[in-house]
């Protein structure tokens, strides 16, 4: 490219620089596109995860129904201290893993 820059008219190298800026502008809408936060990866996995979480949700309704709690919450969303012997991980696992759980 260097050698070749030599060769080039200041309109050229113009023009050439021009074009590279619009590829790699190109580039990133499509990495914007394709991975950004709206893109069609994010969307492709939530999309997929969905019946996943479904199943989950049904899962830990069915044990709180069971046995009776008013509230479940999950652990990994800030709790700072809970009694080990309120969490029921092992019992929705066991739901989820007996496939009787419905949406």
């Amino acid at each position: 490219m260097e050698s070749q820059s030599l060769l080039l008219s200041p309109e050229k190298k113009q023009e050439k620089m021009k074009l590279a800026q619009q590829k790699a502008m190109e580039v990133e809408r499509f990495k914007y596109e394709k991975l950004g936060p709206q893109g069609e990866l994010y969307k492709k996995q939530a999309e997929l995860l969905q019946p996943v979480i479904d199943k989950i949700n049904a899962a830990i309704k069915k044990v709180g129904e069971e046995e009776g709690y008013d509230m479940i919450f999950d652990g990994s969303a800030g709790i700072l201290y809970a009694n080990p012997g309120m969490d029921i991980t092992q019992k929705v696992l066991d739901e989820l893993n007996s496939g009787k759980s419905k949406k």
